[in-house]
């Protein structure tokens, strides 16, 4: 593999590590539509918007250390299925998300 594909395959996990740790420290405080994870779930309340910007932070931090070790450890000369892989970590933290914020909170942001 040559080091232009090397070092688009770490991309990736190194963004969602650097972006799940910066948003884990600080994560805008009020709903906006510019800045933090922004889904309908998440913007219903001041509750759905605190906790869906926590869990998602932590959770692109996971799966960025995840995709890194992944990435790391998996058979360069297979670039199609890594980038595909990646794309998939790159989702999981959002479906986990929202199926909590659904599970958690009512369709009005009110803690069930």
């Amino acid at each position: 593999m040559n080091l232009f594909l090397l070092i688009n395959v770490f991309l990736t996990p190194f963004l969602m590590i650097l972006l799940g740790s910066l948003w884990t420290k600080r994560f805008p405080a009020n709903i906006n539509k510019l800045y933090g994870y922004r889904t309908k779930w998440s913007m219903l309340s001041q509750s759905t918007w605190t906790f869906g910007n926590k869990t998602f932070s932590r959770l692109f931090f996971i799966f960025g250390i995840i995709s890194l070790i992944f990435t790391a450890i998996y058979d360069k000369n297979r670039f199609t299925s890594l980038v595909f892989i990646q794309i998939l970590l790159l989702f999981i933290p959002f479906c986990i998300t929202e199926i909590l914020l659904r599970i958690l909170y009512n369709d009005k942001g009110e803690k069930k």
